[in-house]
């Protein structure tokens, strides 16, 4: 199950176990991971999706 806010806004259930993007691009998604895993807040999280911004700053 897609627990953190953004997956749900980034992919949408389809079916019992199939899951689809609704269009957020690799870059995003792979600087969300890392703040993810580096614990951001929510707020910097959503500037690295309206930004164009391809990576979190290195912690």
């Amino acid at each position: 199950e897609l627990k953190h806010w953004y997956w749900k806004y980034c992919w949408r259930s389809k079916g019992s176990k199939k899951i689809e993007s609704i269009g957020c691009p690799i870059k995003k998604v792979r600087a969300v991971e890392r703040a993810i895993a580096a614990n951001f807040t929510q707020k910097e999280i959503y500037n690295f999706i309206v930004e164009d911004k391809s990576a979190p700053p290195p912690t």
